[in-house]
């Protein structure tokens, strides 16, 4: 029991150095110390449990994804294939700790440090596709999808598809993956675009990227 103890201790003593070198960049608002003892309590209560299937697994990491300087919070509970990574922000206005939404497969997200894109990685039998995603007021709007192809001997490409759709049936049932990716709708060819302009378009959305996996996540 004393062990376990010591243990706990040890581990808030580490999540409460973590949290404030987070908040290092943002300490000058003002609002710095009640962010952080929001997100303190938020972590140390394991209000996110309801948000995983395996909820004493999960993990942690403090990132600045747009330029409010204010950290987002990352926890993923695994790297299986379908593990996402969920992402948190403090609202000002409410003083909460709020989810905004569940990305990527395998315990891994990408973003581009304080300019507002979140990288989703997602694929099956050899199609894949990336989601670019924004913060805009504390809600999660999907800028773009590239989708890629790799299992003809034609590799074939889609950029701009409208994002609505391509979730809901535009490339059949992509998070199921019942459909193949180059049976493109009628009336669609439109989005098909060059394997040399698919790499153009993801290089300059991921130009600055890092990448967070469940592997590299402190432990709670």
């Amino acid at each position: 029991m004393k062990r376990k103890y010591e243990k706990n201790v040890f581990v808030w003593i580490i999540l409460g150095i973590a949290i404030v070198v987070a908040f290092a960049e943002s300490w000058m608002n003002g609002k710095a110390e009640e962010c952080k003892n929001t997100y303190t309590y938020f972590l140390e209560n394991q209000l996110y449990r309801e948000d995983f299937d395996y909820p004493d697994a999960v993990r942690y990491e403090f990132v600045f994804i747009d330029k409010d300087n204010i950290p987002e919070l990352l926890l993923a509970d695994g790297n299986l294939h379908v593990s996402r990574v969920v992402v948190y922000t403090y609202n000002e206005k409410t003083k909460q700790v709020e989810f905004l939404a569940s990305f990527s497969s395998f315990g891994k997200l990408g973003y581009v440090p304080k300019k507002n894109i979140i990288i989703s990685y997602y694929g099956n039998h050899g199609y894949y596709y990336t989601v670019y995603s924004e913060i805009e007021e504390k809600k999660v709007k999907l800028k773009e999808v590239v989708l890629s192809d790799g299992s003809k001997e034609e590799y074939k490409c889609y950029a701009g598809f409208p994002v609505d759709e391509a979730f809901t049936g535009g490339f059949g049932k992509l998070n199921e993956g019942e459909e193949k990716l180059d049976l493109l709708p009628e009336g669609k060819e439109e989005y098909r675009i060059s394997e040399e302009a698919f790499e153009k378009l993801a290089g300059e959305l991921e130009d600055g990227k890092v990448i967070v996996s469940y592997e590299e996540m402190t432990e709670l």
